[in-house]
């Protein structure tokens, strides 16, 4: 329970959980990634664009970012996501 705020490179896999609360990550500009991302009650906001795979949806949202990368999987019961270019 609470959220989290995690900055850094990707250099492999993130999996990231929250049951309630907000999840928001800081990722450099250049940095490309596979995105798999799920709230049970919020939104997703990201300043990357991504070419999309599947079903776009409200609270969920799974595609390619920059060309791919490492899986950033991020999952919330009750809260946003947001992922942004760190500066």
């Amino acid at each position: 329970s609470g959220g989290l705020a995690i900055q850094g490179e990707m250099a492999g896999d993130w999996r990231l959980s929250a049951s309630s609360g907000t999840i928001r990550t800081n990722l450099p500009a250049s940095q490309g990634f596979e995105l798999d991302a799920s709230t049970g009650s919020g939104s997703i906001n990201l300043d990357f664009p991504v070419t999309v795979s599947g079903t776009i949806g409200r609270r969920t949202l799974k595609g390619s970012a920059q060309g791919g990368g490492p899986l950033l999987h991020i999952r919330t019961s009750s809260g946003g996501i947001t992922i942004r270019r760190a500066t």
